[in-house]
């Protein structure tokens, strides 16, 4: 179980929000190089969490690299340890061992884009947060309220905005048996509205109001937050799980239905509140606190209680009952998070509905098996095409006559299927094993999973391995110069100066994922982002197309060397620019050096159909400090 668990949270480094924590323990560490970065000069985020004190020491002692992987796996493994705990709470035990399949092979996403997941293979509170709420709801079911609200106030401290739907779902169990709950949550409302009159702690900003330009911006760069922003297919994504909770919901008994109802009450709440007083009203609080995280429950709860209703659905014996179920698995190998499922799903909770009810058995057994052909058959089709895809994957990297990472062949999903069907059959369709045989599967498939796991669950990249570790920061920072608080642009990787130089950035995307905390951060991405993208030299997410490298441009390196000329000729711009290759002898005598790298690093080149490789060793750091303005005039004057 473990084995499958880790082979579906590879670790690929210090990415995505990690590089926010293990950034804020070097930023501390050094105050006069990486603590000038923007990000941690505004941060308004991290200092929520007890998370950034409790992981410096480690990064102190262990380095950022060490820390990262440790913090991460650590995190996955009680993370799973919290998700046994509930579901031996929520179900029979025999159906823990399936119900945890589907946590680790389902999708895991909530919200729009496909950004944020439960389970992740990350050095951030997130993970740490979700296990204490877990923990604390498999508490309650065992009638432990002490434990549990032990449990919440842990999770509290290391992600409020995380642990505040656990508190939400407790509340509602709580009150459900005992009305006298209810009577805090009118003073839960009038004490969040005296603080906020007083400007008390986070609650001062409840009646605070973006301006314009700054919630013009938000819509541009964290457009995550406003759910009037989202995609359909995150709304497709979240009726899944809401209408798999209900089935739910209409199955268990007791306080586990209970628990699948609070779940659903606080997330229709949550979403309804953060829509009302954050799209419409504007609330700086509201927005901040992002209540429709409130899904990352459901979205848990309905991995974890598919085979629940699998196996009630089908002991009906009902036509009906068991085509809802047929329907339910379609929608969820709807890998692609399209619309097209819907329908399923909508037929799927009206059979149910039908089915539970006692009504009359509306399908016949002809109707039964064409929809279940049909389900085989479309599972047949997902695997060809993924395995289509994987072809066109490994001949991609033919050139580099390496393999892609294992992840990426997994990421394909050909081994959900088999292993979604393995958990299941047995439930669905009870057979006599013997003891011995059992053991001897369980112990073949140990000898080859653990191994397997152990070997490639670190999935980083020669040069993600490089930049954890921060090789080569002495040679570089002896090439960029004494340091500043202008910052680097490193174009290959934006916040590689982190960790391999321990020092702030110009510009990156990070600098606008914390604009809603924080109006001068993102306010002063916003103007460096609009001159990164105008000089033509790189990209920055949702300004302009992906990355327009030197090693992936067709026009040549010349016109690279220009649009370095012209970010250096910025005011206030960057004191360096690292560009992928070796371009230094296109830079006038001083301006540019190269630094070779121990590893061999790639790009795509954007716009082809079937992406294009490219290697390179080299990197040309371009000092524009040393660039005279005069000289820059005349480049420029030249260039146009």
């Amino acid at each position: 179980m473990l084995s499958i668990w880790l082979m579906n949270r590879f670790y690929r480094g210090i990415v995505h929000d990690s590089r926010i924590y293990i950034g804020r323990a070097l930023a501390d560490l050094d105050p006069q190089g990486l603590g000038r970065e923007p990000t941690f000069l505004y941060d308004h985020q991290t200092q929520n969490s007890i998370f950034p004190h409790l992981i410096t020491p480690l990064v102190r002692a262990f380095g950022p690299s060490a820390t990262s992987m440790g913090v991460a796996l650590a995190a996955l493994l009680i993370w799973l340890a919290a998700a046994a705990w509930l579901a031996s709470r929520m179900m029979p035990r025999r159906l823990v061992p399936a119900a945890l399949i589907c946590a680790a092979l389902l999708p895991a996403f909530y919200g729009p884009f496909d950004i944020f997941s439960f389970g992740e293979a990350l050095a951030t509170p997130r993970g740490f947060a979700e296990a204490g709420v877990l923990a604390g709801l498999a508490a309650l079911l065992g009638g432990r309220r002490i434990l549990c609200g032990g449990l919440l106030l842990l999770a509290a401290l290391f992600h409020p905005v995380m642990a505040a739907p656990g508190f939400g779902v407790a509340f509602l169990i709580l009150a459900t048996e005992d009305r006298r709950w209810w009577g805090l949550a009118p003073l839960g409302l009038i004490g969040l509205i005296a603080a906020g009159a007083l400007h008390l702690g986070p609650a001062k900003a409840l009646f605070s109001v973006y301006d314009p330009e700054w919630l013009r911006v938000l819509h541009v760069r964290d457009h995550f937050l406003f759910l009037a922003d989202w995609p359909s297919a995150a709304w497709y994504d979240a009726a899944l799980a809401l209408t798999t909770v209900a089935l739910a919901a209409m199955v268990l008994k007791g306080r586990r239905r209970v628990v699948a109802v609070a779940a659903l009450i606080g997330a229709a709440a949550s979403l309804a509140a953060s829509f009302v007083f954050g799209d419409l009203l504007g609330s700086m609080l509201i927005v901040q606190l992002q209540l429709w995280r409130a899904l990352w429950i459901v979205q848990v709860l309905a991995v974890l209680l598919i085979p629940t209703v699998a196996v009630e659905f089908w002991a009906t014996g009902r036509r009906d009952a068991r085509l809802a179920m047929v329907l339910m698995g379609l929608s969820w190998l709807d890998l692609n998070g399209t619309l097209g499922v819907l329908p399923a799903l909508a037929a799927a909770l009206g059979c149910s509905v039908v089915a539970l009810s006692g009504g009359v058995d509306r399908v016949s057994a002809k109707g039964l098996a064409a929809v279940s052909i049909a389900a085989v058959a479309f599972v047949f089709a997902a695997m060809g095409v993924s395995a289509y895809t994987g072809v066109a994957l490994i001949q991609s990297f033919a050139p580099l006559h390496t393999a892609p990472p294992f992840h990426f062949l997994l990421a394909l999903n050909l081994h959900r299927f088999p292993i979604l069907a393995i958990a299941l059959a047995p439930l669905l369709f009870p057979m006599r094993i013997h003891q011995n045989v059992r053991a001897i599967g369980l112990a073949l498939s140990a000898l080859v999973l653990v191994p397997l796991t152990v070997l490639t669950w670190d999935q980083r990249t020669p040069t993600r391995r490089m930049i954890d570790r921060g090789q080569g920061r002495a040679e570089l920072n002896a090439l960029i110069g004494p340091k500043s608080g202008t910052g680097v642009v490193w174009i290959p990787d934006e916040v590689a100066p982190w960790f391999l130089l321990s020092r702030a950035t110009w510009v990156s995307d990070l600098q606008g994922t914390l604009g809603a905390f924080s109006r001068p951060l993102i306010m002063g991405w916003d103007l460096k982002a609009n001159d990164l993208v105008a000089s033509g030299l790189d990209r920055i997410r949702n300004r302009a197309p992906w990355a327009q490298t030197p090693v992936a441009r067709a026009r040549g390196v010349a016109q690279s060397r220009d649009n370095a000329l012209r970010l250096c000729a910025v005011k206030g711009g960057p004191q360096a620019i690292v560009l992928a290759g070796d371009l230094a002898k296109r830079f006038a005598t001083g301006v540019a050096a190269t630094w070779r790298a121990p590893v061999t690093d790639v790009m795509l080149a954007p716009g082809s159909l079937v992406p294009e490789v490219m290697p390179f060793n080299a990197y040309t750091i371009v000092r524009c400090d040393r660039i005279s303005s005069p000289a820059v005039q005349q480049t420029l004057t030249s260039i146009s």
